[in-house]
């Protein structure tokens, strides 16, 4: 094997790990933001769902 062909394929396999991570990373966040907007909307869903139980229990 020579060494330029040893080079190309350190660079391309950096390359590809390189971006395999960069992918990993931003579904990462993505999933958390998803996470977090979930919370703030099962939250409203409960606050909505009690004041429907208050205006029932005040008929």
């Amino acid at each position: 094997m020579s060494i330029k062909s040893l080079i190309t394929s350190i660079s391309v396999a950096c390359a590809a790990g390189w971006t395999a991570f960069s992918v990993s990373r931003k579904a990462e966040k993505q999933k958390k933001k998803l996470k977090t907007k979930a919370a703030k909307a099962l939250r409203a869903i409960g606050e909505v769902i009690d004041d429907l139980k208050r205006m029932a229990m005040k008929a």
